[in-house]
């Protein structure tokens, strides 16, 4: 009996401590998301940036008139964007892969929290069988005394 409530009381501090990973698992995820967020907001900003560029250095190709100075610079513009896309297309790469990990870090703290849950669940269901087969047995001695007494 006393081993019984023990565990119960473990299983109730395991609980816990489950219910509190699952908060911060959560919070990490929460994070994760909002920074993921921002990386692709950037990707799509410097897309358009070398979109832009791109269609410049087109229009002035395309021009009777070409202004070297302005080529050049739009051109070193052009190469920058690229180099700058290709930076946050590796940082939302990144980002995408810690909230995959958040992800399945969040899923595995839920199960966990699910199975200890369970496990308490299970373990007060037994103890009240316990208490149940037990007054009932008290039951059963009370009545036989008061039924079948011998005198």
């Amino acid at each position: 009996m006393a081993a019984e409530r023990e565990r119960e009381r473990v299983l109730t501090i395991l609980q816990l401590q489950a219910e509190f990973e699952l908060a911060d698992a959560a919070l990490a995820l929460a994070q994760t998301t909002q920074q993921q967020r921002a990386a692709a907001q950037q990707v799509h900003r410097c897309d358009t940036a070398v979109q832009l560029a791109h269609g410049e250095l087109r229009r002035q190709m395309g021009s009777p008139v070409l202004n070297p100075a302005s080529y050049e610079i739009v051109r070193r513009l052009w190469r920058h964007g690229q180099q700058q896309l290709a930076a946050a297309q590796a940082e939302l790469e990144q980002r995408e892969s810690e909230l995959n990990r958040d992800r399945d870090e969040l899923a595995n703290r839920r199960q966990r929290e699910s199975e200890i849950t369970r496990a308490l669940s299970d373990q007060r269901r037994k103890q009240q069988l316990d208490r149940a087969a037990r007054d009932g047995v008290v039951a059963d001695d009370l009545w036989l005394l008061t039924n079948w007494s011998i005198t």
